[in-house]
């Protein structure tokens, strides 16, 4: 028996995924829904009270709409496994900060878009893809840091919308490349970038 994406998506009364300890599919960390070898991120509650959450270490891919409209969840660690982050898995979440291990490739279209309240969020250096709208109307987020020295591929309108009530936004890039950031063709509109070496 397999489980879909999204089928608890949005759920926002969810607080807790219970699973048999002698289920053979599946398994919960803590009232987050995995697949048995951990490797899956399938759900996590909308209404989780907890305002941390690190994925485990043994994850590879999480569903899409994992996390979406989470109330309660304030910060993540992505870890390394972790290569894409899909379309609309953190759509409208409460998150304020999220970081991010070395080894994720891409960002997938509205994977954080409309996370009114994310603050900071620290790409790392391997990642080499924003889909378009993948940050849209994010309106406090002030602080993004890439820890690349090459700017990864922008989609149109990633960032349309980011930074502190249509403000600017502070980047924060390898010192050996702060031109590349400043000279990079963003694609969007309404996103003022002020460029700071890390």
């Amino acid at each position: 028996t397999q489980i879909g994406n999204s089928f608890l998506a949005n759920c926002t009364s969810l607080v807790n995924i219970e699973v048999a300890t002698n289920n053979q599919n599946y398994m919960s960390d803590y009232g987050v829904l995995y697949t048995i070898d951990g490797k899956l991120l399938i759900q996590y509650p909308c209404a989780r009270p907890d305002k941390h959450y690190s994925i485990l270490n043994s994850a590879d891919s999480i569903g899409y709409n994992a996390f979406s409209s989470c109330l309660n969840l304030k910060s993540i660690y992505i870890p390394s496994g972790i290569k894409t982050i899909e379309q609309n898995t953190f759509f409208g979440a409460n998150l304020e900060r999220v970081v991010i291990d070395e080894g994720l490739e891409r960002i997938e279209r509205y994977a954080f878009s409309s996370c009114v309240y994310l603050k900071s969020i620290y790409l790392p250096s391997t990642l080499n893809y924003i889909a378009e709208l993948a940050f849209y109307v994010d309106t406090q987020l002030g602080q993004i840091t890439f820890a690349g020295s090459t700017p990864p591929f922008i989609g149109s309108n990633a960032f349309y919308g980011t930074g502190y009530n249509y403000e600017e936004a502070e980047l924060f890039v390898p010192a050996n490349a702060v031109g590349n950031y400043q000279s990079l063709d963003w694609n969007t509109s309404i996103f003022y970038p002020h460029v700071n070496p890390i």
